[in-house]
């Protein structure tokens, strides 16, 4: 199951549309970033709790069993090997990236995290996920980032763990919405069925700059 719901408030975006309460939306440029943005206006500016302050250090998923913790040294490189083979190129970052801006000291984790899923049995990595802040939407929203699980265990659960985990963090930080970007490539059809069964409801269609499959945007009020 592929999930192409790559990060971007590090190092661009290929655009985050906003479209609560039937609000007039326009295009906003964000610093350092390319591509055209469109979200809606105004936003809240409440500010939340630290996600480091509430995550638990581990969890275990309810339907494959997998081990789902913070990602670390430890783990980086595997997750950055499985996400790799799950992004192919042409992508606009590059997961690496991402997973390592995370693990830097200092940095506040409340903007920008990732957890893997391990294999119990293996310690294997076996998938990964996270949680990101854009500027325009920082009070009200987190974006899921690189969610993907291994071809080898799709279909096992995985991915309805993550996604279950990932809702889970977001809810517990006050946040009123859960916002993605995936694409209209058939090899990820199956992400697309998880995502509506998990209420993440489609707000519109771009075209991308980096593929030719359109960009799909969804969004889950939590």
């Amino acid at each position: 199951m592929s999930y192409r719901t790559n990060p971007s408030n590090q190092t661009g975006s290929e655009g985050l549309p906003h479209r609560s309460n039937e609000q007039t939306c326009v295009p906003v440029v964000l610093s350092s970033i390319d591509l055209a943005v469109v979200i809606c206006s105004p936003m809240s500016r409440h500010r939340q709790p630290s996600l480091s302050e509430d995550v638990p250090l581990s969890s275990v998923g309810k339907t494959s069993g997998c081990v789902l913790e913070s990602l670390s040294i430890v783990t980086l490189e595997q997750a950055i090997d499985v996400a790799n083979k799950t992004f192919l190129p042409p992508q606009a970052e590059d997961p690496a990236t991402g997973f390592r801006a995370s693990l830097v000291q200092g940095r506040d984790p409340n903007r920008l995290r990732y957890w893997v899923a391990i294999d119990p049995n293996t310690g294997v990595v076996i998938g990964t996920t996270g949680l990101y802040k854009t500027p325009r939407d920082y009070d009200d929203a987190y974006w899921v980032g690189w969610m993907c699980v291994t071809p080898q265990r799709r279909g096992q659960g995985v991915g309805k763990d993550l996604l279950e985990f990932t809702i889970a963090m977001a809810r517990s930080q006050g946040k009123r919405w859960l916002r993605l970007y995936t694409s209209t490539d058939p090899i990820e059809k199956v992400a697309q069925v998880l995502y509506e069964r998990y209420g993440l409801r489609e707000v519109c269609r771009i075209p991308s700059r980096h593929s030719r499959y359109p960009l799909i945007f969804r969004e889950k009020a939590l």
